[in-house]
């Protein structure tokens, strides 16, 4: 059909907003002026209340927030199978783990004790990584009496397969650990890694004296002598029977007193400071 200025019905439809505009434009032919300006833009979406725009806002956050957290499920899930499996365990290690610490930790840490072979089978074969490990104490007492360990030994350690294992004991017990220092001298480093600590019998009684900080450890050690970083385990529930907190007279106050050197496992021999420091 035809149109005032030019406008056709579109496919022939006379719509409602076709016919109002159809009108408007044969009341301004007749001096009435042009259409409205809301009959030419056409019927208008609805407008929604003020919050929905925010509600729509927070739907879209809640679903990331939800997508982001399935993902990490995904991922912990993922991580416990492709997780390696525990290191075997002989139940011989299992039982010298649970029999670890109390008062049988000071014969196992006397030289004269029969006791002692025991930590020595664990801890032969340790030492410090690029240098040999001692296999007994005859050997170690050879290489003091001609000078080998004076120069020192430094790095990480490498512990022996039986010490490993009686690591992984503790941890398959669900034993605590917690990382201590022990300032010592370059000619015991060689005895201490391959045949377990000695205990000593100080003023506050027997056991591996310990400092909970790097700083205090430096000033039983000396410049370039070495300060062994050791990680050391125990039950919570029974703390004293495996550690115990002494009271010492230094501003740090961090020395703790270890009771069995099946407990012990040295992870570090570090170069101490230079020159000789005060105790803290």
């Amino acid at each position: 059909p035809g149109s005032y200025s030019g406008f056709a019905s579109p496919a022939g439809v006379q719509s409602a907003q076709y016919q109002a505009v159809h009108a408007e434009y044969a009341k301004g032919m007749f001096g009435a002026g042009p259409p409205s300006a809301a009959l030419m833009a056409g019927p208008q979406a609805p407008q929604g209340p003020p919050g929905q725009a925010v509600c729509g806002r927070s739907a879209v956050l809640m679903v990331a927030w939800f997508v982001l957290l399935a993902g990490a499920l995904s991922v912990a899930v993922w991580a416990r199978f492709l997780r390696p499996p525990p290191v075997p365990v002989p139940p011989a290690i299992l039982q010298l783990a649970l029999q670890a610490g109390g008062g049988n930790g000071q014969h196992r840490g006397n030289n004269s004790s029969p006791m002692r072979a025991t930590v020595e089978g664990i801890f032969r074969g340790t030492h410090v990584q690029g240098f040999k490990s001692v296999a007994s104490e005859l050997e170690f007492r050879s290489m003091v009496h001609s000078g080998v360990s004076a120069t020192g030994q430094f790095g990480p350690v490498e512990l022996s397969p039986s010490a490993q294992s009686l690591r992984a004991a503790f941890e398959q017990l669900g034993f605590a650990r917690g990382t201590f220092y022990h300032g010592t001298k370059n000619i015991n480093i060689p005895s201490i890694l391959g045949l377990g600590f000695l205990v000593s019998d100080g003023w506050h009684g027997k056991g591996v004296y310990t400092a909970k900080t790097y700083a205090h450890a430096q000033c039983y050690a000396g410049g370039g002598e070495p300060v062994v970083k050791v990680d050391v385990y125990w039950r919570d529930q029974a703390k004293d029977r495996y550690i115990r907190h002494v009271n010492h007279d230094s501003i740090i106050n961090d020395v703790y007193l270890v009771k069995d050197p099946l407990l012990m496992f040295p992870i570090e021999v570090i170069r101490c400071c230079h020159g000789d420091l005060p105790c803290l």
